[in-house]
């Protein structure tokens, strides 16, 4: 059998996604926050995480795919820090490799946001989430609080997080500024699409499955 292929997931969070891609590659993950890497490193001991942003992006190391998921993208504000993001991924490729994200939030997503509070629990702990929003330009700042109980015990915890909202023409163009050839990957069954991008210049072919948006 080859080699597998090595895999970076870039705002690897709690490293849920890397659980799932250990099975297929070679992984380890980078994300800016200690305390969401604590979790991941609880969950997969065995794999290499780096407390790194994406725009400081800095492993002695190649990899065949760089992925950047759900609302990764989004967090660098503004387009020089964007661009300094995409660059520092495009360097961490190996000949051959590619580039993997997932856009972040287009603008007219601000509408459907839903600031009524939301119950659920996990493991014995009963948490309530309440959300505050307000839009500044082209960011987004989300202030959640979350209230959790276990038993008679309360504790509140804050998460704050400061986004940019673009669109999927934004992101795309993004890409191709920093370097890349891209190609729009659609699912079909209504999941967010992706864009795979491969530096300019490489003549390896991108693989390009039926599903795949050429224009």
């Amino acid at each position: 059998p080859g080699r597998r292929p090595r895999l970076l997931d870039v705002a690897c969070g709690t490293g849920l996604h890397l659980a799932q891609f250990r099975e297929h590659a070679q992984v380890c993950g980078a994300d800016h926050s200690a305390s969401m890497l604590s979790v991941a490193a609880r969950r997969l001991p065995e794999v290499p995480l780096f407390e790194q942003s994406m725009e400081h992006l800095e492993i002695d190391a190649e990899f065949d795919v760089i992925t950047c998921l759900l609302s990764g993208i989004a967090y660098p504000l503004g387009e020089v820090r964007l661009h300094r993001a995409l660059r520092r991924m495009r360097r961490h490729l190996a000949p051959g490799g590619v580039v993997i994200v997932e856009p972040g939030p287009a603008p007219d997503s601000v509408r459907r946001l839903d600031d009524r509070p939301l119950l659920f629990e996990m493991r014995g702990v009963l948490v309530e989430r309440r959300t505050r929003w307000n839009v500044h330009g082209a960011e987004l700042v989300l202030h959640h609080e979350f209230r959790m109980s276990v038993g008679a015990r309360r504790t509140t915890l804050h998460e704050l997080h400061e986004i940019t909202l673009r669109d999927l023409h934004a992101h795309r163009s993004a890409m191709e500024r920093a370097g890349f050839d891209t190609r729009l990957l659609r699912s079909g069954d209504g999941a967010p699409p992706l864009l795979v991008g491969r530096p300019i210049g490489d003549d390896t072919p991108l693989p390009v499955p039926a599903s795949v948006d050429r224009d």
